[in-house]
């Protein structure tokens, strides 16, 4: 897969996704090579006008500039165009940002092509569900930061994911509490990623949901929890003593859920 991170607020998601190629077996080059990343400017290469330094981690060879046309640095369009991208991932904050070509582009690169509309709130999403579905003929697969109403298209409802980290820091730092951890490594974060994926593969990937429905985000956060315990124990940040500790049930004991009785005010 080329994966495609659009601009300036995607270092850590940049990051986590090469991080997690590395971990399915591909050398960090490799990884590097699969993600484009687009500011303000155009696409991240070496020898680019106007690059803050911490952006150099991320950039892509020099050759990478003959794709742009009329500008420096090529666009988000010319860049999907040359590496065939079949994933977009939108954190740009800017409403509007994937055009119809930009979408269009992306269908005909992949029969399925992957775009998450990040950007919260719902007035920066990058592009709305419904015209994802029109303009790839329904074959996107699609989930955005903030929530939306399930699309129909051709007869066909699809429910739209919320792509939020709410489904991973409850869990996390529960986890933090109960394991003691002395600090939060990167292995305890790619560990909630993982279980997260997990969980949705197996309760609700069959249903047609990308993401669970914020009303599971419980059930997600204790599946969470007890995977990264588990990786502070690993990771020998784990302060408290749990080896042998039926983890999944420690999990359930020191959760709640904020129900309360309702009040009647006492009549007189």
């Amino acid at each position: 897969y080329k994966r495609q991170v659009s601009t300036q607020s995607t270092w850590g998601v940049a990051l986590a996704v090469i991080d997690g190629m590395v971990k399915e077996g591909l050398t960090r080059e490799q990884a590097l090579g699969q993600v484009f990343v687009i500011d303000s400017t155009g696409l991240l290469y070496h020898g680019r006008s106007r690059m803050e330094a911490y952006k150099m981690q991320l950039a892509q060879p020099s050759t990478v500039k003959e794709w742009a046309k009329t500008n420096e640095a090529p666009t988000l369009l010319e860049t999907i165009e040359n590496t065939k991208a079949t994933v977009l991932l939108g954190l740009s904050g800017i409403s509007g940002q994937f055009s119809e070509p930009i979408v269009r582009q992306m269908a005909a690169n992949t029969e399925a092509p992957i775009i998450f509309c990040l950007s919260n709130p719902t007035a920066n999403v990058e592009a709305m569900p419904d015209d994802v579905f029109k303009w790839t003929d329904g074959k996107a697969l699609v989930a955005c930061g903030s929530p939306f109403a399930d699309v129909v298209y051709n007869g066909k409802s699809h429910p739209i994911g919320q792509g939020n980290n709410a489904f991973i820091f409850p869990g996390l730092g529960a986890a933090a509490v109960i394991a003691g951890a002395t600090k939060i490594t990167p292995e305890m974060i790619m560990a909630s990623s993982y279980a997260m994926a997990e969980y949705t593969a197996e309760h609700w990937l069959p249903k047609g949901r990308i993401y669970p429905p914020v009303s599971d985000i419980h059930n997600v956060g204790e599946h969470v929890a007890v995977a990264v315990v588990k990786q502070a124990m690993a990771d020998g940040v784990a302060s408290n003593h749990l080896e042998g500790v039926d983890i999944v049930q420690l999990v359930r004991d020191e959760s709640w859920k904020p129900v309360y009785p309702r009040i009647v005010p006492r009549a007189f």
